[in-house]
């Protein structure tokens, strides 16, 4: 009468960055002939390595993702407070010129508290 052994494999990674989420994926399989320990072992250890590193994998095109999204609404709002600075340096130049206003206010910093408000809340780490 043969002996059936489980042999498990179990590996975890980090797949939220930062200390976030950790996942740990782990297989078995019954074997009959303990000389088939080593290859099933390598095998459910290539079976696990590669689901986590496709975790990860997505998990940091998500994160690549997201970053991107928001590094052109930050371009974006730069440019919209470089154009209103500018727009406010040439009414700011215009009054002076015309000496209706000789000194004017500077650049209001509710415009760029208000700018910076419209930029997308940091990401947890943690998937949605």
């Amino acid at each position: 009468m043969t002996k059936t052994i489980t042999v498990t494999y179990s590996a975890s990674g980090e797949i939220g960055g930062y200390g976030g989420t950790k996942e740990t994926i782990q297989l078995s399989a019954d074997i009959d002939d303990f000389n088939n320990y080593p290859d099933t072992l390598e095998f459910l250890r290539s079976r696990v390595l590669d689901n986590l590193d496709a975790k990860i994998q997505e998990r940091h095109e998500k994160l690549s993702s997201d970053f991107d999204e928001t590094c052109k609404k930050f371009l974006d709002i730069t440019e919209k407070l470089e154009s209103a600075y500018k727009q406010w340096e040439l009414v700011s130049n215009f009054l002076k010129t015309q000496g209706l206003k000789t000194d004017p206010v500077e650049f209001p910093q509710e415009a760029l508290t208000n700018l910076s408000k419209s930029l997308p809340a940091t990401s947890s780490g943690d998937p949605e």
